[in-house]
């Protein structure tokens, strides 16, 4: 989980400087040169927090959990060939694994907004990203709470917090979809997760309102963020 949240911390970071970083130093002009549509540009920086960050952290995962097996039996002396195969063809180990993965597609949707937001930011953005990416949201939250405290006017003011920050900000945050799963349903039943339930948790999100209105809202990003990039010039 650490080392999944920590992915999830760089692959923004990634993002609020892949639209705006290379206009800094110049290097637009290099890549403008080369025959390559702008739009694939912008679908390129998608890569790496949606796919590539959480399959490297899962086979990181399975990696460091081989080596700890193999130095648990090492250090308890236990170190024998019958005991190495019965960890690396262990059915469970795999089962576990396999299920991790299916969940993949879930979570590069729902991780979506989140990326399309800072995406769209940083090609927007000609000074620093990080203050307007997270300082507007939070500047648009306190307008909200302090208008509702004042006015009275008897808002949800927790779901909107909740779609404000979660779904805009902290969707690749790992297992966040699961704390959007008991907010967006409080009148339903919503299995606790485990590795076991996966395929009902995934085909529960899978018919969710609630995920496809957010990647509605990331291709109309993305499509902001492609446009400011077919007419950006160096800052």
């Amino acid at each position: 989980m650490i080392t999944a949240s920590f992915s999830a911390m760089l692959s923004l970071m990634y993002v609020m400087g892949g639209l705006h970083s290379d206009r800094l130093d110049r290097s637009i002009l290099f890549w403008k040169s080369l025959p390559v549509p702008d739009w694939l540009t912008v679908l390129s920086k998608l890569f790496y927090p949606l796919l590539y960050g959480p399959v490297s952290v899962i086979l990181v995962c399975l990696l460091l959990f081989f080596v700890k097996s193999m130095a648990f039996l090492i250090l308890t002396q236990q170190l024998s060939p019958a005991q190495i195969a019965s960890v690396l063809f262990n059915p469970k180990i795999w089962q576990d694994f396999t299920r991790i993965f299916v969940m993949l597609p879930l979570y590069i949707l729902f991780a979506l907004p989140s990326v399309s937001w800072m995406l769209m930011m940083s090609a927007l953005c000609k000074s620093r990203v990080f203050p307007w990416a997270v300082g507007v949201p939070f500047l648009f939250e306190f307008v909200v709470l302090i208008s509702d405290a004042v006015e009275k006017l008897g808002w949800n003011t927790f779901e909107f917090t909740y779609q404000i920050f979660v779904r805009g900000i902290c969707s690749l945050i790992p297992g966040s979809w699961y704390f959007a799963a008991n907010v967006t349903r409080k009148n339903t039943t919503v299995p606790g997760f485990t590795l076991e339930n996966t395929y009902q948790q995934a085909l529960i999100e899978y018919v969710s309102p609630g995920l496809w209105i957010g990647v509605l809202c990331s291709f109309i990003m993305i499509a902001i963020a492609v446009r400011q990039r077919r007419y950006a010039d160096v800052i």
